[in-house]
């Protein structure tokens, strides 16, 4: 795809970035977004707009949440497969940066997990220092990278229960 279409992503990550935390800003004033209750209005209200039921910022009287891929990537937990995070996905990285800084404030994980086809990565050492909150998850094959993320994110949805 190269510049001529990825050009302009980090600005236009940036200026949703800022849409979004503009939102928090307004609609969570009586709440401290940066608290584990904060924080987790935020995820439901993010929920209760992608699932299109009524949420959080209709409750509030506030203005609806931006829903954006950037909403989700920042809130809800990620699964990468088939993708290399590459160097130049520098896009990518920096909402890795800002999501693990929101998690942090807030004591919680950052809870993203990339596949690594063993063999095929040359970055082990650096997938060994957990980036960001990245957890890697080693496998031989796609099949058994894809069981074993499936596995992963349907013991996380129990949890949630």
């Amino acid at each position: 795809m190269g510049l001529h279409d990825d050009g302009s992503a980090p600005a236009s990550i940036r200026s949703t970035f800022n849409r979004l935390k503009a939102w928090e800003r307004r609609s969570l004033d009586a709440i401290d977004p940066r608290s584990p209750v904060g924080f987790s209005a935020i995820v439901a209200a993010l929920r209760a707009a992608s699932e299109q039921v009524p949420n959080l910022s209709a409750w509030l009287g506030k203005p609806p949440m931006p829903l954006t891929w950037i909403a989700e990537f920042l809130y809800r937990p990620l699964y990468f497969a088939g993708v290399g995070l590459s160097d130049q996905e520098s896009g990518l990285w920096w909402l890795l940066a800002q999501r693990a800084r929101n998690h942090a404030r807030v004591g919680e994980a950052a809870n993203a997990l990339v596949c690594i086809l063993l063999g095929r990565d040359n970055r082990p050492a650096f997938w060994r220092t957990r980036a960001f909150g990245i957890e890697p998850v080693l496998c031989d094959d796609w099949d058994a990278g894809w069981a074993r993320l499936l596995e992963l994110s349907d013991r996380s949805d129990k949890r949630k229960c």
